[in-house]
């Protein structure tokens, strides 16, 4: 599958090693397992980790609002 934008990440050497270990396993490139890693990333944020921040900042605030009426 063909990308359209490119970007750089500067890693170790130890951790470049041992992603192009991995991505030998799986018969992908280095490129093609970091892509997959990533967008696997930025989907959990959007879909799970956002929403969750965002109840909890909810009952936070009703939480606020519950301490104050008891004062």
């Amino acid at each position: 599958m063909a990308r359209n934008e490119v970007i750089h990440v500067a890693v170790r050497g130890d951790v470049k090693a041992n992603l192009q270990r991995i991505a030998d396993n799986y018969g992908m490139t280095m490129s093609a397992l970091a892509s997959y890693v990533i967008g696997q990333w930025v989907y959990n944020q959007l879909r799970i980790v956002e929403p969750m921040l965002d109840e909890m900042a909810k009952v936070g605030v009703k939480a606020s609002e519950a301490i104050r009426q008891e004062r």
